[in-house]
């Protein structure tokens, strides 16, 4: 059987170029030094040279080779900054779009919730008015709360140990206001003040300062919603004494117009004998109302206000 042997016809790849290393036709080395590569034109002998042209032509330059390696590197780089650039434009959009909407809700709730301030103002009979109080040791800082839940504006006259005939003389030292409110008796109780006739014009008496007290305030303030807050009784043996003092506010309030009263021995469900109550509601004094007993009855009397 015949064997063919001719020259070769595929190039062949010999690695690093050896100086001693004799080369057959179309091999291909590499010059470790500069990178090129050359192919040899023929049978090359150990010991020629790569810049012997007879022998080897230079195939590839490594610096054309990394020129096209930076070209195609700059091309991704470009193609990767454009993507990302739109990445970042479609994402700040969408960021943008977020906050406008989200702005766009805050502003629709604040919104609503001034409107609802509103509504709730002009539905709040005791919104941003004026109010005065009067009377002895009870006239504590209940009042102001209810000022502070309602944008009131509040100013007490009340001295501890303040009568109603103090009271009577005091009234008219009071600025303008929109509700009046008086809560005394207590003082007088415990004196033990004559309580007098109901048509009493004397005003050391208790029904005297009593419609001295209504007439003057009735006069100062025509429009104003006036109201009288009764005391409680504080001592369940001296009941019938107390309600004999409320019953006479009651009634020469009655009898000056029906100005409006707040009884607190039939409405102020606060038992000072009950020991549980005494201590939450009660300061130590045994008589006013403690830091809880205040924001207990603030409720209670703004209700109260409420309804004038």
């Amino acid at each position: 059987m015949s064997v063919y042997r001719g020259g070769r016809i595929v190039p062949k790849h010999f690695g690093v170029w050896n100086s001693e290393t004799e080369y057959e036709m179309l091999a291909i080395v590499l010059e470790e030094d500069t990178g090129d590569s050359y192919i040899s034109r023929k049978t090359v002998p150990a010991g020629t040279l790569l810049s012997d042209e007879e022998y080897w032509a230079l195939c590839a330059r490594f610096s054309d080779q990394l020129q096209t390696y930076q070209e195609e590197t700059d091309a991704r780089l470009e193609a990767l900054e454009d993507e990302t650039s739109k990445a970042i434009d479609s994402s700040s959009s969408a960021s943008e779009k977020l906050i406008a909407e989200t702005k766009e809700e805050l502003q629709g709730n604040i919104d609503k919730l001034s409107e609802e301030l509103e509504k709730s103002k002009k539905s709040n009979p005791l919104y941003g008015k004026k109010l005065v109080g009067i009377g002895d040791y009870m006239m504590s800082d209940w009042l102001q709360k209810i000022a502070d839940r309602n944008s009131m504006t509040a100013t007490s006259y009340g001295d501890y140990d303040y009568r109603l005939s103090d009271i009577a003389e005091k009234y008219s030292e009071m600025e303008d206001a929109d509700y009046i409110l008086v809560f005394a008796g207590s003082v007088d109780i415990g004196l033990g003040v004559d309580i007098g006739d109901e048509d009493s014009e004397d005003p050391s008496d208790f029904y005297g300062a009593l419609n001295s007290l209504c007439q003057g305030l009735l006069c100062k303030y025509p429009q104003g919603k006036i109201a009288f807050i009764t005391p409680y009784v504080t001592d369940r043996e001296e009941s019938a004494e107390t309600k004999a003092y409320v019953d006479a506010i009651e009634t020469a309030c009655r009898n000056n117009g029906g100005i409006p009263v707040f009884n607190n021995i039939s409405s102020g469900g606060l038992c000072y004998w009950n020991e549980a109550q005494a201590e939450k509601l009660i300061s130590d004094d045994g008589s006013t109302y403690s830091d809880e007993g205040n924001e207990w009855a603030s409720w209670k009397y703004e209700a109260f206000m409420r309804t004038l």
